[in-house]
């Protein structure tokens, strides 16, 4: 669980916006995560809309002029009575790693979001309690 953000400095050249969500960008977003996140990892048009759609949820774009260059996604979760943000399917354009775009995604989440804490697991390692969507 984490509740202490790295400070959120905007990048020079690069743009964070909330994702809009309509059938061209969720095909942007799909088509880019499924390209740049875990290989073995792909999702499907619905499972991606029911997930950005969810209540409370958001979802960060990163962008290099109208490009996708980063995705982050959290939605609300309640973990012993308290409200944090479930950070999901973080990922940056195999191209432009190593350049702390991760961090400066996780970094602006609150300025888009109001949790307190936020969690995230690492892939391929299961969470420790049970979840679903």
């Amino acid at each position: 669980m984490v509740d202490k953000f790295p400070k959120f400095i905007p990048h020079q050249k690069y743009v964070i916006n909330q994702l809009n969500i309509n059938n061209e960008n969720i095909n942007a977003v799909l088509d880019f995560i499924n390209r740049n996140y875990v290989d073995e990892y792909k999702l499907f048009k619905d499972y991606l809309k029911r997930k950005v759609n969810f209540p409370g949820s958001v979802s960060l774009v990163l962008t290099d002029d109208t490009k996708i260059i980063g995705f982050i996604y959290c939605s609300p979760l309640t973990l012993n009575n308290n409200e944090c943000g479930y950070v999901d399917l973080l990922t940056v354009h195999k191209s432009y790693r190593n350049q702390n775009l991760a961090t400066l995604l996780v970094a602006a989440f609150p300025n888009f979001a109001n949790f307190k804490h936020y969690i995230h697991k690492k892939d391929k390692c299961p969470l420790h309690f049970p979840y679903f969507y």
